[in-house]
């Protein structure tokens, strides 16, 4: 009865332990890119984004928040709905686009994110991943300088500065910004609607955000009219982030009634310690931007890892 005990207990252990084969298999092996679960696939990617963070914040100052916006938005604006081409595919960055007047002033701005750039692709090559992209580095560098110019904000109004970081940091809203689109190999035409000089009229810039990434020859006024993309609401938010003076850029856009409401609006919510309600918007409607016309690739930056090694038991 002993010895069966004995041989039963001898079966058991060699089901559970693995052969020395399998142990050795097991040590330094990869999960392949396509065997990656969902929380891999995120963690490779907001490490990416960390990274990028990190170094764009690095470079940027507060003060570059409206031409790094700036460069967003006339990156996206080449697209063309009707045929789907153009849009944030970063084509911005080629020298034929950088030379149309519209774009010339964000040329010191594009030789500065070159050096990140570089950094970030050198990080890349050591770990075996896809350099990043310019139309994801341009996104995260509007976002960043973003972040940067509300936290300055804030930090300028705090009665002292241990509250101020507090504020500034942990109730700080964060702008979502995905990853993985691609960039053109060639610059885009350029935008069907041209984009507004700095002294644009309201209805110059309601016409490009009207017509911006909108199916429709409809302008979303009638009664029943389905809102562009970027109806009023957007473009008062978006347009005036991106311009050398947001403030002026402000009062003009709220000559016109369709701006105003909103400039009071956000008026009120920044007038609060959190700024909560402009910010928030302002996200939304950013992350919008971001994407349109972008193509994206979700596996861009994935990489195989490595297995702990630790043997399955």
């Amino acid at each position: 009865m002993e010895r069966r005990h004995a041989l039963i207990g001898m079966l058991g252990a060699g089901c559970l332990l693995p052969s020395a084969a399998a142990q050795a298999q097991e040590l330094g092996s990869q999960v392949s890119v396509d065997q990656l679960n969902t929380f891999q696939k995120a963690d490779i990617i907001a490490d990416v984004q960390r990274r990028a963070l990190k170094a764009l914040k690095q470079e940027l100052t507060a003060a570059d928040a409206s031409s790094a916006l700036r460069l967003v938005l006339h990156d996206a604006a080449t697209y063309n709905v009707a045929t789907g081409t153009g849009g944030v595919d970063g084509s911005i960055v080629t020298s034929e686009e950088l030379d149309r007047p519209e774009n010339k002033s964000l040329v010191p701005l594009v030789k500065r994110l070159s050096k990140v750039k570089a950094e970030l692709d050198g990080q890349a090559e050591k770990r075996g991943q896809a350099p990043i992209s310019w139309a994801d580095l341009i996104v995260l560098a509007g976002a960043a300088a973003a972040s940067l110019d509300w936290k300055a904000i804030k930090l300028g109004r705090a009665t002292d500065a241990a509250g101020g970081e507090i504020i500034a940091s942990q109730l700080a809203t964060p702008i979502p910004v995905s990853l993985g689109r691609g960039d053109s190999p060639a610059p885009n035409p350029s935008p069907i609607i041209p984009t507004p000089t700095e002294n644009a009229s309201p209805q110059e810039v309601k016409d490009f955000f009207n017509r911006l990434g909108n199916p429709s020859s409809d302008n979303g006024e009638g009664l029943f009219s389905r809102k562009p993309p970027f109806f009023p609401r957007a473009a008062f938010v978006l347009w005036t982030a991106a311009q050398p003076d947001p403030a002026a850029a402000e009062a003009k856009l709220a000559t016109d009634p369709a701006f105003a409401e909103w400039k009071t609006s956000y008026d009120r919510s920044r007038r609060t310690v959190t700024r909560n309600n402009y910010e928030v918007d302002f996200g939304t409607y950013y992350e919008r931007l971001a994407n349109l016309g972008a193509k994206f690739d979700r596996t861009r930056y994935l990489i195989p890892l490595k297995t702990a090694n630790i043997p399955r038991l």
